[in-house]
C-alpha cells in the first residue's frame, strides 16, 4: 500500500493507472523469466510440453491397459472373445464391457435398450443403441451373438 502511495505522489498517476502499470511491469517480468528458462539448456527439457505430453499419453495407455483386459489378437485374425461370442439378450454389464468399443455407459445403454425393447431380434438392432455407429457395429457383428427370443 505504502508503495502504491508513493508512485501515486512521486508521478501523479490516478489509482487505476498506477494499477495498469503494475500489471503490465508484472507481465514484462514473468515473460521475461519464462523465455531465460526455456533459452536454459538445462532446464529447456524438464520444461519442455512434448515430451511431458508424450510422457503422460504413454502413462495414461499403460494405466488403460491395466484396468480394461485386452482381448486376444493375432495377425490377420478376426478378434475373438474368450468363451465364445457374447449373446446380447443374457449379457451382464460387465461381459459386454469386454467387448472392443464397448465402455460402461454404452453396456448401460444396451441394457436399457433390452429392458425398454424387449430381446434383440438381430444383431442388427445393436446399431440403434446410441453411441454404436457403423464401425463399432462391423466390430462387434463377429463377437456377439442373440439368442432366440422366447415366446
Amino acid at each position: 500500500m505504502r508503495l502504491l502511495h508513493f508512485f501515486q505522489e512521486r508521478f501523479g498517476f490516478t489509482r487505476t493507472e498506477l494499477i495498469v502499470v503494475m500489471l503490465l511491469t508484472a507481465s514484462l517480468l514473468a515473460g521475461t523469466i519464462i523465455r531465460h528458462f526455456r533459452g536454459n539448456p538445462f532446464i529447456a527439457p524438464m520444461t519442455s510440453s512434448a515430451g511431458a505430453d508424450s510422457q503422460f499419453v504413454r502413462s495414461a495407455r499403460a494405466f488403460h491397459e491395466s484396468v480394461r483386459p485386452t482381448l486376444p489378437r493375432a495377425s490377420g485374425m478376426k478378434e475373438q472373445i474368450p468363451g465364445g461370442p457374447v449373446d446380447l439378450n443374457r449379457a451382464t454389464e460387465a461381459e459386454l464391457v469386454r467387448l472392443p468399443g464397448i465402455g460402461p455407459a454404452i453396456a448401460r445403454r444396451i441394457l436399457a435398450y433390452r429392458k425398454d425393447h424387449g430381446a434383440f431380434g438381430s444383431i442388427r438392432e445393436l446399431q440403434k443403441v446410441r453411441g454404436i455407429g457403423p464401425r463399432t457395429y462391423e466390430r462387434l457383428r463377429p463377437l456377439v451373438r442373440v439368442s432366440p427370443r422366447s415366446r
